[in-house]
């Protein structure tokens, strides 16, 4: 369950979130530019260098892992939605946010070596591995969502920065297939663009104001992907414990997230 390609990712990703913890550690907070040439770039280009002499393009990272053969085909498909999407929110977390944030993807990345280990070693079922896997996955994003509610409190905007990055990223690499490192580098790019052009706004219509509108802005694409995680995370808990689950997942669900019809094709 654990090869060559996995372990050179592991390894290429983990320097990542390392190298901009440091980071924004030394400056104080993240420089988009220099955090996407020094870590998310290289990390970019590596993984496809690893990916091109020792791994398979359509056994990406994401969709080789066994399943149970109990596990519907629709759970498939959202486990791996998840994992997908999940990369893109530690992606930017390199770019954005404390050092905090840029440091806690390493728990997933860590842990999923490990489970792997333990499956091949067959101290535990693939489904345990999932579950184990996932619950790493949640406790990231709880952070982010503790991270974010704390700086905007503080009236600091990382986190409009954050999820912007993450949606327009996620939007032209799996709904354009742009490859990663120019999706990022558009991404930051036009986040960069939107944060210059804030404090021009905010001038007229005051800074209040602003904030308040792009809080407004993102609450309900923001609640949306809140339900979406929801309902695919409670989904997994129930196969992952061998429950049943329902043979369909909502069209409106399905329809709110590219990854889900192209899961595992675009891993980051």
């Amino acid at each position: 369950m654990i090869w060559p390609e996995f372990r050179l990712h592991n390894a290429i990703f983990a320097l990542r979130h390392v190298a901009s913890a440091a980071l924004a550690l030394a400056t104080g907070s993240h420089a988009r530019p220099l955090a996407l040439a020094a870590a998310v770039l290289p990390a970019a280009y590596a993984a496809r260098a690893a990916t091109d002499r020792v791994g398979d393009r359509d056994r990406r990272t994401t969709n080789a892992m066994p399943y149970p053969e109990t596990c519907r085909a629709v759970d498939v498909r959202l486990t791996k939605a998840l994992y997908a999407s999940a990369q893109f929110g530690a992606t930017a977390a390199c770019l954005y946010g404390p050092a905090t944030a840029a440091f806690a993807p390493l728990l997933g990345i860590e842990i999923a070596a490990f489970m792997m280990t333990a499956v091949r070693k067959r101290w535990v079922a693939s489904s345990a591995y999932h579950g184990v896997y996932a619950s790493a996955l949640l406790a990231n994003y709880a952070l982010a969502a503790a991270l974010s509610v704390r700086a905007l409190a503080a009236g600091r905007r990382w986190p409009l920065s954050f999820f912007l990055a993450t949606n327009l990223a996620q939007r032209l690499r799996v709904g354009r297939g742009v490859p990663p490192a120019l999706a990022w580098v558009a991404a930051v790019g036009a986040t960069e663009a939107a944060r210059a052009v804030a404090p021009l706004l905010a001038r007229r219509a005051g800074a209040d104001a602003w904030l308040a509108v792009g809080a407004r802005a993102l609450a309900a694409p923001l609640a949306l992907q809140l339900a979406w995680w929801i309902h695919a995370n409670a989904r997994m808990l129930a196969w992952t414990l061998g429950w049943p689950t329902p043979r369909s997942t909502p069209a409106l669900f399905a329809s709110l997230h590219p990854i889900f019809s192209k899961a595992g094709r675009y891993a980051m």
